[in-house]
């Protein structure tokens, strides 16, 4: 492996490390490269040119979406707020079957889905 390619495999691996951090980052992408230096076109090439990358990537974002899913969707929940929690699982999870077509009946899907988020996990206890 020749010095360059040891360098971007280097960068790579440091910005998955930097993009699996949800909290800090929430999956900008941007601010990650800005913080790294990397200009978005070499960015763009590393994602075209390296399949591995971008599957880790794809990989990321799933588990972000879970997260984004379950922890919006309990706010929502505790909030009283269900309507507010169906259209945010129709715009971000619309790849896993809740959309808002008619043929799959995704209100009940997306309802009973709620339901499980209230009741699957217990509170977590605050520290007050």
């Amino acid at each position: 492996m020749g010095r360059h390619a040891k360098k971007d495999l280097d960068r790579k691996e440091e910005f998955i490390e930097y993009y699996k951090n949800f909290d800090e980052y929430h999956i900008n992408i941007g601010k990650i490269l800005k913080k790294m230096g990397i200009e978005r076109e070499l960015f763009d090439e590393w994602r075209k040119n390296d399949k591995k990358f971008e599957e880790k990537l794809k990989y990321i974002d799933e588990d972000y979406k879970d997260y984004l899913i379950e922890t919006l969707s309990r706010n929502f929940i505790e909030k009283g707020d269900v309507q507010s929690g169906r259209i945010l699982l129709q715009a971000i999870a619309k790849d896993r079957g809740f959309g808002d077509s008619k043929e799959s009946n995704n209100v009940n899907t997306i309802a009973d889905l709620m339901k499980k988020l209230a009741t699957g996990r217990p509170k977590e206890k605050s520290d007050d």
